[in-house]
């Protein structure tokens, strides 16, 4: 990825967050483009080079929230088998690469 990536990917992080914070204080059908670029830092015109409707940052904020869970959920499970394959709880267990 280089630097351009990656300028690209945390504005529309900052979008996603700026999202989440939104719908803490408010219904989705009131949260404005405007608002979520005050609260981003970002111009309006940066909001449309990422997203044609409000309705493509709210989906793909629904997926950075369910992987950044999925990601904190597999860690977990991951902790937890290691925790009783050290205490030979759990036998025969397959290698943990085969664990997802």
């Amino acid at each position: 990825m280089n630097k351009h990536d990656s300028k690209y990917f945390n504005t529309a992080l900052y979008m996603d967050e700026a999202l989440l914070v939104l719908l803490e204080k408010k219904d989705y059908e009131f949260i404005t483009v405007k608002e979520i670029c005050q609260i981003a830092g970002v111009n309006r015109s940066t909001f449309y080079l990422h997203y044609e409707k409000m309705d493509d940052l709210l989906e793909e904020t629904v997926n950075y929230v369910s992987n950044k869970f999925n990601s904190k959920w597999l860690f977990s499970i991951k902790k937890l088998v290691n925790v009783y394959k050290c205490h030979n709880c759990i036998p025969n267990m397959p290698p943990q690469d085969q664990l997802g």
